[in-house]
């Protein structure tokens, strides 16, 4: 994954989809097709651009952490084979999987915690209503 800006990100999709403009997030897919899923290993490349995430994030009313997340779900989810251009259909089940995948990485924490002993300092554990999605918060 590559954080870029406006500029290099503009130079880069000029390149490769012949649009002389700066955008969010680029996919480069290692494989073409179904072959992505297939095989283990990276799936591609992914490029953001920051300055265009920050203008985002403040258009959205979220944090650059939240963006920076919805860029790279999205950008993964075209990396697996989706493509929002192809049909309303098409861009509809897309845009229904990063709903449901950025709301995994950014639901509030829940206030079940959960404490152990690792050497001299006690953490707490705080469980997110999501599945595996986890923070660890440290105690002296």
């Amino acid at each position: 994954m590559l954080l870029t800006d406006d500029r290099e990100m503009r130079t880069l999709n000029r390149e490769y989809r012949k649009k002389d403009k700066t955008t969010d997030v680029l996919s480069f897919p290692a494989e073409d097709g179904d072959e992505r899923v297939k095989r283990s290993g990276p799936l591609g490349d992914l490029v953001i651009s920051v300055p265009q995430a920050k203008r985002q994030a403040k258009e959205y009313q979220h944090s650059l952490d939240q963006e920076l997340i919805r860029l790279i779900v999205h950008g993964f989810l075209h990396l697996l084979g989706y493509d929002h251009e192809a049909s309303a259909a098409r861009r509809r089940r897309m845009e229904g999987l990063e709903s449901e995948l950025f709301a995994g990485f950014t639901a509030p924490i829940k206030k079940t915690r959960r404490s152990f002993q690792s050497g001299r300092s006690q953490k707490t554990l705080l469980v997110s209503p999501q599945k595996n999605v986890r923070k660890k918060i440290r105690r002296t």
